[in-house]
């Protein structure tokens, strides 16, 4: 069996999450905690972050127990093969809706906004050949990728915020928690399946070069919170809330509304690299997991798992679908699953953690 390298540095593993998982917050969480929790919504954002960061410890304590192995490997050393695969398949399930609710939003994007007369099979086939080359030329690439690619994407979106100042009403805010505390409860759900995705770093443990501290795991969710809270509160302040509800991408909105002086406008097609620079991450992230998590004897069974799930996320983007049906998948399904199995899944492992202490006091 080949053994992966630890090469990942926190400073990369947090550019990577500000790129993957500030993608779902920042594009597709938006229009759900908009439509539920409506004026309330940032309210939302700023609960979800306080409790996700009372859970975040769990994390490092997982991966110091584990001794920052193979997860499922780990697993299955201590408590056989069958809990392990109970634990991987609905892992593997989770990782590659991960990756593929981004392709297909990215494509319902280009395909609604850009390029509505290119074929879907083109556009995913672009998408995810560059995604899969990622993935297959190992976590260096991808980490380097995103230390090159954020930078423009934080300067973008401070520009787009700066420049659309004259077109904010921040009254539209007001008054805060109009309609009590039930609207912040039902955006809860959404924000926090974005937040809590942070538990990949489990699967990405043999890669990391030492366990992160949770004072730094903390500090990235809060950057995932301000990432989220930003493009919110300036739709809000700048379509209004009835108006902000009723659009499927309000951070592009935001930047179709932008103008530079009396002559300068159209500046959207910047947003095309903010979303792709994402996008490409996440994906590419998801196909690395998926190749990783599963213990493989040589480098080219693992790529041929990466190209199997590829070719599974390529077929289903080209499946017919209406985008109101993705709507409602993602709100009555992918967001709720998400927060339940991450919550499920880290207590489990840290119940397994507890036996396993627990058997070595016995056997000792």
């Amino acid at each position: 069996m080949y053994t992966t390298i630890r090469s990942i540095r926190f400073g990369q593993v947090m550019m990577i999450f500000l790129l993957s998982t500030g993608l779902m917050n920042h594009v597709t969480v938006i229009p759900f905690l908009l439509s539920s929790a409506g004026k309330s919504s940032w309210v939302s954002v700023l609960v979800a972050a306080g409790l996700v960061s009372i859970w975040v410890p769990l994390i490092p304590y997982i991966m110091w127990n584990t001794n920052m192995e193979p997860l499922f490997t780990w697993i299955q050393i201590r408590f056989g093969r069958i809990v392990s695969l109970l634990l991987l398949v609905p892992a593997m399930i989770f990782v590659f809706f991960f990756g593929t609710v981004t392709l297909l939003d990215t494509i319902a994007w280009i395909k609604t906004m850009l390029l509505p007369n290119t074929p879907v099979w083109f556009l995913t086939f672009w998408l995810m050949l560059a995604c899969l080359w990622a993935a297959v030329s190992g976590s260096n690439v991808i980490a380097r990728a995103s230390v090159f690619l954020l930078p423009f994407v934080v300067i973008l979106g401070f520009f787009v915020s700066t420049a659309n100042i004259p077109n904010k009403n921040y009254s539209h805010l007001l008054p805060i928690l109009e309609d009590g505390y039930s609207p912040v409860v039902q955006g809860l759900i959404y924000i926090s399946g974005g937040l809590l995705e942070i538990v990949l770093l489990l699967f990405l443990q043999p890669l990391l070069t030492k366990t992160p501290k949770t004072s730094k795991l903390i500090f990235l969710v809060w950057l995932l919170c301000g990432l989220t809270i930003g493009p919110l509160i300036g739709a809000i302040a700048e379509f209004g809330i009835v108006e902000a509800s009723k659009q499927r991408f309000p951070a592009f909105e935001e930047w179709r509304l932008l103008e530079i002086g009396k002559y300068i406008d159209h500046v959207d097609f910047l947003s095309v690299y903010q979303w792709l620079a994402g996008a490409f991450i996440r994906i590419a992230l998801a196909l690395l997991i998926l190749k990783n998590v599963i213990p493989h004897r040589s480098v080219k069974r693992s790529n041929g798992t990466a190209l199997g799930f590829a070719f599974l996320m390529f077929v289903m983007a080209c499946l017919p679908y209406n985008d109101k049906s993705f709507y409602e998948f993602l709100a009555q399904w992918y967001f709720p699953a998400t927060v339940w199995f991450t919550l499920l899944f880290s207590s489990i492992l840290f119940g397994l953690i507890v036996m396993s202490k627990k058997r070595g006091v016995n056997s000792g």
